[in-house]
């Protein structure tokens, strides 16, 4: 009995215009059917959709409104049960029903600009249509009269989408953000940016953050030059364009382009994906634009101070790993916690999405983002391992989707648009997380044959598994020290859920000896004792090790996985880098911290680690 109202009824409106008051005969251009007079009815009052209209000699009158939302309507939680984008059309009270994938109203796409139809809300009333109904009364016939409306439709659209040019002209990123930037100091801006990029042209300095056109012949250089040169003397500004793009994950938040003045914000940064949907808002894009560029300047302010590069490059290094520590949802939970708010986030679609992104980077996983969105996956992560002694390239990345809510159809799990997913974001796997899955018990299912087929053609795979055993998995994992690299045995023979959980379940069941973590973790606190002025190689560590009494000789390798076991049960705690170590407790108290979290695990996991 409550009313339901909209999440998207308050997004900021770029403007509304009503038919046959703000759109009139002479408004709309081609394709728009001639003939049209405005005409009002005095027996709606003045605030109704229905006083004012347009009247055709074959359309009869119409009537309704057009809005255009300065942000995108067509994603969000309410996308799950219809769409709020395109063209609403109604015959005599009646909204016509032509399926969700018409929301165009039969124009073909390409005639309806995305970034424009993506924020396009028209509301039309056309009861003349009632004579080309079809029998069902949800589908029309198509004619004169059918050609008419959507002539007038696409008129109607081109209305919109010029009021959206020139609102972006006036409210792109670009133009927000020269501004801003025009009015700072040049000798906070252009003359450091230039001066780096006229020393990277002659090839003195190799900067992280800017970039070149490759393979400039000297003619080319030599304009390129002269192009800086007179920017840097102009009042040109320094930035045309501000674009989100997916760049190497290993990248920084931000590239500027010199050629062409353009920013380049890296959608693939785990710092960018957690703030993406602010970029794709006018209204909120800002401080992410700003902040991407002052990275950029900031590079060029240290080569300006004369810092070595080298120097430059171990600050930025630090910096970039501070941003997306800050941004990781495991940070500073235990596995048995994140394993908990997984489990409890089951049938939440938003909150079972970023839980299931916690679990991979609990599991090891780095470059962990949130991607969302129509026909896009939930997320992506990377297991950044090197290659293997003969040269064979081990590094593999994972499309996240989460399921949450009743059993996994196959028409949810639809295998094409995962495959689909995977091609776009360059992924090897598939891990599809859910409460309970149509897979057959006797003999194959169309998944399970579909995922089989595509493995044989493209040799990616898809895994699903139950929300519980990603849980269990996560509890699991450090201490029965899983590593990626056997993790991927999963998902390279593992298609049903029961057999991620046949899988899983082998692992819980091995016993290991006990791990040297106390020895290990005396070894690094006497180290930084040693040497409180810089961070503690794992070198070192080895070194250290090797002249216990006995000696402890493990490999480099198997002991950053020790330390990533570590860091995982005592977060914020043990810090295990690519190449450093560091703790800021005594062993005693971090041993204390591991013990703890291992008691969170239920009983019969604990029986089978030895700590």
């Amino acid at each position: 009995g409550e009313p339901i109202e909209s999440s998207k009824i308050d997004e900021p409106l770029v403007g509304k215009w009503i038919i046959g008051k703000d759109i009139k005969e002479d408004t709309l251009g081609k394709p728009c059917p001639d003939g049209f007079e405005v005409t009002e009815d005095n027996n709606f009052p003045k605030d109704s959709v229905h006083h004012y209209g347009l009247s055709h000699p074959d359309l009869g009158r119409i009537t309704g409104f057009i809005e255009l939302y300065k942000n995108d309507i067509s994603r969000g939680k309410s996308a799950q049960w219809g769409r709020s984008h395109g063209f609403f059309v109604y015959v005599r009270g009646r909204l016509l029903n032509t399926g969700d994938d018409d929301d165009g109203f039969g124009i073909p796409r390409n005639q309806l600009r995305h970034g424009t139809f993506t924020r396009f809300r028209m509301i039309v009333h056309i009861d003349k249509l009632d004579e080309t109904l079809r029998s069902s009364r949800e589908t029309l016939q198509e004619g004169e009269l059918y050609n008419l409306a959507r002539d007038f439709l696409r008129a109607s659209f081109n209305f919109a989408r010029k009021h959206h040019v020139e609102f972006e002209k006036d409210h792109s990123p670009g133009v927000l953000l020269t501004a801003r930037i025009s009015s700072a100091p040049g000798s906070l801006t252009r003359k450091p940016l230039f001066a780096l990029a006229l020393q990277a042209i002659d090839g003195k300095v190799r900067p992280l953050y800017m970039r070149l056109p490759e393979g400039l012949s000297d003619a080319a250089r030599q304009e390129l030059l002269e192009q800086i040169h007179s920017r840097d003397t102009s009042e040109e500004g320094i930035l045309q364009a501000t674009e989100l793009v997916p760049l190497d994950s290993k990248e920084g938040v931000a590239i500027y382009e010199v050629h062409n003045n353009r920013l380049l914000i890296n959608e693939s940064h785990p710092f960018v994906a957690s703030f993406q949907e602010l970029y794709t808002k006018a209204d909120s894009s800002m401080p992410l634009e700003m902040y991407a560029m002052a990275e950029v300047l900031t590079e060029a302010y240290l080569y300006h101070l004369g810092v070595r590069e080298d120097k430059i490059r171990d600050i930025l290094a630090q910096r970039d790993d501070l941003l997306r520590y800050l941004v990781r949802s495991s940070a500073h939970r235990t596995p048995g916690m994140i394993a908990l708010a997984l489990l409890d986030a089951k049938n939440t679609p938003n909150r079972l999405e970023e839980e299931m992104r916690a679990a991979f980077e609990a599991l090891g996983f780095e470059n962990v983002i949130r991607i969302g969105g129509s026909g896009k996956p939930d997320g992506t992560a990377e297991a950044n391992l090197p290659a293997s002694e003969n040269g064979i390239r081990q590094r593999y990345k994972v499309c996240l989707e989460a399921k949450s809510g009743g059993k996994v159809s196959a028409h949810r799990l639809d295998v094409s648009a995962i495959e689909r997913h995977m091609e776009d974001y360059g992924c090897d796997h598939c891990v599809v997380i859910g409460n309970g899955f149509e897979t057959a018990t006797r003999g194959k299912s169309a998944s399970e044959r579909s995922i089989e087929r595509m493995k044989s053609r493209t040799d990616k795979t898809i895994t699903m598994m139950y929300i519980d055993d990603l849980a269990r998995l996560v509890r699991l994992m450090p201490a029965k020290r899983i590593d990626l690299k056997k993790l991927r045995e999963m998902f390279q023979s593992c298609i049903t859920p029961e057999q991620s959980k046949e899988w899983i379940n082998k692992i819980a069941e091995e016993r290991h000896p006990p791990a040297p973590y106390k020895e290990i973790l005396e070894a690094i606190w006497k180290r930084a004792k040693e040497r409180d002025d810089e961070p503690i190689e794992y070198a070192a560590v080895l070194v250290e090790l090797e002249h216990w009494d006995p000696a402890i000789k493990i490999s480099k390798q198997d002991l950053i996985s020790y330390c990533k076991a570590m860091q995982a049960m005592a977060p914020g705690v043990v810090f295990a880098r690519e190449t450093t170590v560091e703790i800021t407790l005594r062993p005693d108290l971090v041993l204390k911290d591991i013990q703890d979290t291992i008691r969170q695990y239920p009983e019969e996991e604990r029986k089978t680690i030895v700590i």
